[in-house]
């Protein structure tokens, strides 16, 4: 019986045979997975230099037992685990984090622009001394380009260490932000 958990858990799909057919296909999709997290990481992979396939592994494992989804948020989790369950916290600098949220953004903006609702989506990591924070806000026509900002202007150091969100539902980064803390 093919457990579909092999797609996102390395542990459950190294227990087919080696070239199983059912091996094959998780594999595949764990590679698609470590491509989703990891290409557009560049400072990440240079950071973890050979470990990168060890972290990706105890974290799918981390993820599958919270039954995470792998939607935009994939980043965040990751970096939120990063921070919080191992001894990469201490080496992550403000690119890594940056690296993290814009992926994260990035996502966001690419495939969750259908609730009209919400123009725009903000991700804090206050893991660091001085928070960063970067939002993003929808397009406005089809020919504009999205773009990240990084938001100096006020004080996010009331946000206790870890990983919050806030959304917008207007163009604007000025007035109140309800922040949510990521589950996981």
């Amino acid at each position: 019986m093919f457990d579909l958990k092999s797609f996102i858990c390395p542990q459950i799909a190294r227990k087919y045979p080696e070239f199983s057919k059912e091996r094959a296909l998780a594999t595949f999709a764990l590679r698609r997975q470590w491509h989703l997290i990891f290409d557009d990481l560049p400072h990440v992979i240079q950071l973890m230099n050979g470990k990168i396939d060890a972290v990706f592994d105890d974290f799918l494992v981390w993820a599958e037992k919270r039954k995470l989804t792998m939607d935009w948020k994939l980043h965040l989790y990751v970096l939120y685990w990063l921070n919080t369950h191992t001894q990469w916290h201490v080496l992550l600098k403000e690119i890594h984090h940056r690296e993290f949220i814009l992926a994260s953004l990035s996502r966001w903006g690419s495939n969750y622009m259908d609730n009209r609702n919400i123009v725009g989506m903000i991700a804090c990591s206050s893991f660091l001394e001085a928070p960063l924070v970067i939002g993003m806000l929808k397009k406005r026509q089809y020919e504009e380009s999205m773009k990240a900002d990084v938001l100096k202007s006020k004080n996010f150091s009331f946000l206790k260490a870890g990983i919050y969100i806030a959304q917008l539902s207007h163009y604007s980064y000025m007035g109140e932000l309800l922040w949510h803390p990521l589950e996981h």
